[in-house]
């Protein structure tokens, strides 16, 4: 297996695949059924509250799957160390994909992880949610253009005009 390249040769995970708004990361789309992805994550391992090590630990020293399932019957994924994540629906459907570190591929063509947040500014408007300490997407009218959320620093570009980008999130 080639992190930064890897591509499962039966579902077609894909570290360097486009990041396309509201549809795919990694060549996976929103509202794929986790049936049609249970041959690529049968072999997931299993993080449990109960052990030692946190998740964020877990996630990050994982080079395959990891699966964690929490009680209300959502069922998220990462890969590859954190670089792809994948978060099913309690009724099993893929609700949303995130690239992190280690994930190759761009969105809009050209903006990466770990390039500045700013980049994303030759593309689309971004607003700064606090709350969620998410950026996303607006139209000329302000309201948001949806299907895409990215993680920076928590603060709006205009109080931290230099931050680089953690997650883009579909």
């Amino acid at each position: 297996m080639k992190i930064g390249k890897w591509v499962s040769p039966l579902i077609g995970v894909d570290l360097g695949a486009e990041i396309i708004p509201g549809r795919s990361i990694g060549g996976l789309g929103v509202g794929t059924t986790f049936f049609h992805l249970e041959a690529l994550l049968s072999g997931a391992s299993v993080w449990d509250r109960k052990v030692a090590r946190s998740l964020s630990d877990a996630i990050e020293s994982e080079p395959g799957w990891l699966c964690h399932s929490s009680g209300n019957g959502d069922r998220a994924f990462w890969f590859a160390r954190g670089a792809l994540e994948l978060h099913f629906s309690p009724q099993g459907t893929l609700a949303r994909l995130a690239a992190g570190p280690g994930y190759v591929g761009a969105l809009f063509g050209t903006v990466k992880i770990g390039a500045p947040l700013r980049d994303v500014l030759e593309y689309v408007n971004l607003e700064y949610d606090s709350a969620d300490e998410l950026h996303f997407p607006v139209l000329a009218d302000g309201s948001d253009a949806g299907g895409l959320l990215i993680q920076a620093e928590p603060a709006s570009l205009t109080e931290r005009p230099s931050q680089l980008i953690h997650r883009i999130i579909v």
